[in-house]
């Protein structure tokens, strides 16, 4: 393949990036939907159905990470297909469109050889499907889906290189609402609005540009519809975001992932920057490639949570800027070989399965039936409505959606609980506490008051309320007697009886080939409807 950019060139580098999704494809659309992917699918449903967000679908993040399922959603009503395969298919599509805008921008940087282009587009590729792996979907991924082409774009305006009209228009309306589903993001097309001010020495005028102006307009427009629309997001779920969610850090996962790929990054900037054998504005547009990792770094750091797939954004840049680097020593070094740029390719596709080895052993579509869960749920009825307290998002969220039973719930996960039970620890034991008693009351009051409400709404069949030890005294948080301070939520207790026997399994299936494929025994408590 030869950098003529000939259309035979072409047709060999598609045949070959198909070839490589192939695996990837054939594995990953059997494999069952995460947690994240089935809450948000039923937010979605809830809000097509009218609802209020804070009574129906208490998410932590702004509406418009819940508008973006309403395709596959409203989709998955008219066809006659599993909806499981409907989302799988929309997300890749969405790949697919954010790849072809990449590669519509790329071939407008004269300074880029087309198998430059080549390669940064299969590492872009590999990047959100392979190494994306079950994170499929999730916010940060839809981040980056836009991002790559909004910046690439922002790029185009700062070095004078038009885009078509068909190119242009979508990818910035595009990537303001990518930047807009997690805002935090909106710091790397400001760092690129920077590199435009300072390069042309514009310092009033660019608020003239058309990103700037989208950005000011989609982010106003964007505060101006959730205040319409969704302002019990502001006035009641963001307080308590702002308090027990965000002050909620793992550091101990998230920290050590943060320091290496600062690190890692840092270096191959450093390194690039005196000895890459590109030059001139390649150069400087390969360390702008890996500034963009770095900086999509700071809402990893911000959010602290130590969640995997909030790393997506920065590797997708990291990515691209590997493959460019490789490329170019590769040039250098190997001028004979032939059909460097094929085998840098399929290179690029193999490091990735083999860091990224695909998830064989994980949960597919047909498995959730014979899952613990689910087999509790066929053992309450098969109209069994129930409600779970769970110590994540995950298990319970994708069983309600394959098993087609409603979840008695307005909340993904009990988000909200850890920092309330460690409060409620601290000043029991004198120690310095997040929230003071009276703080503590009213949180305890709110949400016992709202788990009765939905009690009320959905009166759930079944009760499965897990045990678990959230504090140091090694006893099993008591989930009836912290919220029982409301006198509704006693009430609602009072409707249901316990079962004698728990429900008791290990969660290992539900994660195997993950890193939490281990041994993790699980009790639940049963409670039916009296």
């Amino acid at each position: 393949m030869t950098s003529s950019g000939s259309a035979s060139g072409s047709k060999l580098f598609w045949m070959i990036i198909a070839l490589c999704l192939l695996p990837w494809f054939a594995i990953q659309s059997q494999l069952s939907l995460n947690g994240d992917a089935a809450w948000l699918m039923t937010a979605t449903e809830r809000l097509l159905a009218g609802e209020a967000m804070s009574e129906a679908y208490y998410e932590v993040n702004p509406p418009l990470s819940i508008l973006y399922h309403i395709p596959p959603v409203l989709l998955g009503k008219f066809l006659p297909v599993p909806v499981y395969y409907i989302v799988f298919l929309y997300f890749a599509a969405l790949i697919g469109l954010s790849a072809l805008a990449v590669n519509a921008i790329l071939k407008r940087l004269p300074f880029l050889e087309t198998d430059q282009r080549f390669i940064m587009l299969a590492a872009y590729l590999a990047a959100n499907t392979v190494f994306t792996s079950i994170s499929l979907g999730e916010r940060d991924h839809i981040v980056l889906l836009g991002l790559m082409p909004f910046t690439l774009l922002q790029l185009c305006l700062s070095w004078g290189y038009s885009l078509p009209r068909k190119v242009f228009w979508p990818v910035i309306i595009c990537g303001v609402l990518a930047v807009l589903i997690k805002p935090h993001f909106g710091l790397l097309p400001v760092l690129f609005l920077l590199h435009r001010l300072f390069a042309q020495k514009r310092f009033v005028s660019i608020v003239k540009d058309p990103d700037f102006i989208a950005l000011a307009a989609g982010t106003l427009s964007y505060v101006a519809f959730v205040l319409l629309f969704f302002r019990d997001f502001l006035t009641v779920i963001l307080p308590d975001v702002l308090v027990l969610y965000v002050s909620n850090k793992n550091y101990e996962d998230a920290l050590p992932e943060l320091v290496m790929y600062t690190y890692m990054i840092l270096i191959f900037m450093g390194t690039e920057a005196f000895l890459s054998p590109l030059k001139d504005r390649s150069r400087h547009f390969l360390t702008l490639l890996y500034a963009g990792g770095l900086f999509c770094l700071v809402p990893y750091a911000v959010q602290m949570k130590g969640f995997s797939y909030h790393l997506i954004p920065a590797l997708g840049f990291f990515f691209c800027a590997f493959a460019l680097s490789a490329q170019s020593y590769a040039r250098s070094y190997l001028k004979n070989l032939k059909a460097l740029t094929p085998a840098l390719i399929i290179g690029i596709f193999a490091l990735c399965y083999i860091g990224r080895p695909p998830l064989l052993a994980y949960p597919k579509h047909s498995d959730y039936p014979a899952l613990p869960l689910s087999q509790q749920f066929d053992l309450c009825g098969p109209d069994c409505t129930y409600f779970i307290f769970n110590d994540s998002i995950e298990m319970a969220q994708p069983a309600a959606l394959y098993d087609g039973k409603q979840n008695a719930s307005r909340f993904p996960s009990f988000w909200f609980l850890p920092p309330l039970v460690r409060a409620q620890y601290a000043l029991a034991h004198d120690q310095s506490s997040l929230l003071s008693a009276e703080q503590l009351a009213f949180y305890q009051d709110k949400y016992g008051q709202m788990i009765a409400d939905d009690l009320e709404k959905y009166r759930p069949d079944m009760l499965l309320i897990g045990q678990y030890r959230m504090t140091e005294d090694e006893a099993d948080f008591d989930f009836p007697g912290f919220f029982g301070t409301n006198e509704a939520f006693k009430a609602a207790w009072d409707s249901y009886e316990k079962a004698d026997t728990p429900l008791t399994f290990n969660r290992r299936p539900y994660f195997a080939g993950t890193a939490l494929d281990k041994d993790y025994p699980l009790a639940y408590d049963i409670y039916m409807k009296k």
